[in-house]
């Protein structure tokens, strides 16, 4: 017990072990439409897996937050071959989406950073024919290696065709913490788009 105890007293001295930072700043144009989009496509510029896997999120965390329909790029217009302008917007019409929530990673490194880390070293002997077994503390200089990301967005109205709400989104995390700092994104992303009343409230 003692010793799961101090591994997580580890883990959160150890800066980005655990946790995750994100900021995200977000402008809506003054002409934006008054009432919310009903149905939303969202679409991640990205490789193969990576925008499968994060749409798919997107949609899921979305659809908690919203009654606003959302709808992965990759599920209508699967990402076999191009499509002409009048096949998709053949599709979109067929989904009525409208609105395209556009996002995609504009920047990606990873940094050492230092930090303290406690190491315990323990001591043994006798004196006087008695033994004896002691330990001490001390902090040691160590590097963890953490990610930083930039996200740009924007939020495109169909009927339009011009972008109603862009955003940016700076994150860094611990190597272990990809899926939380993408699910803050995502959870940030969907708190600014209701406040700027661009999809619907989740009824009760």
């Amino acid at each position: 017990m003692k010793k799961i105890i101090f591994v997580f007293i580890l883990l959160f001295l150890i800066p980005g072990s655990l946790n995750a930072r994100v900021q995200l700043t977000a402008f809506k144009d003054p002409l934006a439409p008054s009432k919310p989009y009903s149905s939303v496509l969202v679409y991640f510029a990205g490789s193969l897996s990576e925008r499968s896997r994060v749409e798919s999120k997107a949609v899921k965390m979305l659809s908690r937050r919203s009654d606003s329909k959302f709808i992965s790029a990759s599920f209508i217009l699967p990402p076999v071959r191009e499509y002409s302008k009048e096949e998709a917007l053949d599709v979109l019409n067929k989904y009525h989406i409208d609105a395209v929530l556009v996002a995609g990673l504009t920047n990606s490194e990873i940094k050492a950073v230092p930090f303290l880390a406690p190491e315990t070293t323990y001591h043994s002997g006798s004196v006087n024919n008695q033994a004896f077994q002691a330990r001490s503390w001390a902090y040691r200089t160590n590097t963890i290696l953490r990610n930083y990301w930039t996200n740009k967005m924007v939020l495109l109205d169909l009927n339009t065709k011009k972008n109603v709400w862009a955003a940016e989104s700076h994150a860094s995390a611990g190597r272990l913490t990809k899926n939380w700092t993408e699910n803050a994104i995502i959870s940030k992303v969907a708190k600014k788009l209701l406040q700027a009343d661009l999809i619907e409230e989740r009824k009760k």
